[in-house]
């Protein structure tokens, strides 16, 4: 609260300036004093800011794009406006507007949309009015009609904007970080059509803004489909020792159990053809593995030990 606001309840000089040395009143900028405890947050520091600009101020420039959702990160500086005579303090820079509309957002003061586009491209690269545009767009917050009528000769940000406004790209919003954005602009540049940002992908389509687009082919969806790992009861069936409680594990005849090794251990399901002695299973690639038909892990390893107990 200001010291005006404490005058205007009644309190005299020698009450405020005893909540002060009792530390129930927190000095935060000229005339401006939080109550009960000095922390503060970014909703405090931005209200002490309109506070100490007076009636009639306004949240501008990069802090109010930051606090429309224009901008991703916020200012370290807060930038306000104000038709009052104000200097500039430690943190808060204050610009004098005789007369400025103004909306409210969240609580709190800031100029319109349009002219914070304008004052955002005064003092800021053309890469992120553009994206303060694009985000403008997306939001449904853009009104071009009000955003030209900002325009005109000697006005600073002017040119500026109206490049922007000529190179529009709503894809921009959708961007998460600076070298998605230097993608995009590297696509523009060697004429490129640019992809899509940042789509995403449910249930073999793809969704962007919320609109369908082209849905997986259908060669593409079996092969994905194949290419799963089946669940555990279809691969036991599918195994060749599950179809009997006692497994039988051919070994071929050795003088020593050390030279049964995992190649030549071939298990075989009951009623099927024995593999001879000697013969030795071709180990199969990882590819050719995981296309081939299933098996059990589980059921292999008991026919290694099975073998290697009767050896």
């Amino acid at each position: 609260m200001t010291w005006a606001q404490v005058k205007a309840l009644g309190v005299d000089d020698a009450a405020v300036s005893g909540w002060l040395k009792q530390g129930y009143l927190h000095r935060v900028l000229p005339r401006v004093y939080a109550v009960g405890h000095p922390g503060s947050s970014t909703e405090s520091d931005l209200a002490a800011a309109l506070l100490y600009a007076g009636p009639g101020a306004m949240l501008s420039h990069a802090t109010a794009a930051w606090w429309l959702g224009l901008l991703d990160q916020q200012p370290r500086q807060i930038h306000v406006s104000t038709p009052r005579q104000c200097r500039s303090q430690t943190g808060v820079t204050v610009h004098r507007r005789r007369a400025c509309d103004r909306i409210w957002h969240e609580g709190l003061p800031v100029t319109t949309v349009s002219q914070t586009l304008l004052d955002l491209a005064a003092g800021g690269a053309l890469r992120t009015v553009r994206r303060a545009l694009a985000k403008a767009d997306y939001a449904g917050t853009l009104d071009l009609q009000a955003v030209r009528a900002q325009l005109g000769a000697g006005r600073p940000g002017s040119a500026t904007l109206r490049k922007a406004l000529a190179e529009h790209e709503p894809s921009l919003a959708r961007t998460k970080s600076g070298l998605e954005v230097l993608f995009l602009e590297i696509c523009e540049r060697a004429k490129i059509p640019p992809p899509e940002v940042n789509v995403r992908v449910v249930a073999g389509k793809s969704t962007r803004y919320g609109a369908s687009s082209e849905s997986l082919s259908s060669s593409t969806a079996t092969a994905i489909t194949a290419a799963l790992p089946k669940s555990g009861a279809t691969a036991a069936k599918s195994s060749p020792c599950a179809g009997s409680a006692t497994p039988r594990c051919a070994t071929p005849k050795s003088s020593s159990p050390s030279a049964v090794t995992k190649s030549s251990l071939i298990c075989a399901a009951p009623g099927s053809e024995q593999a001879s002695p000697g013969r030795e299973t071709q180990p199969r690639s990882r590819a050719s593995a995981r296309f081939a038909a299933p098996y059990t892990p589980t059921s292999s390893i008991a026919c290694s030990r099975d073998a290697r107990a009767r050896s």
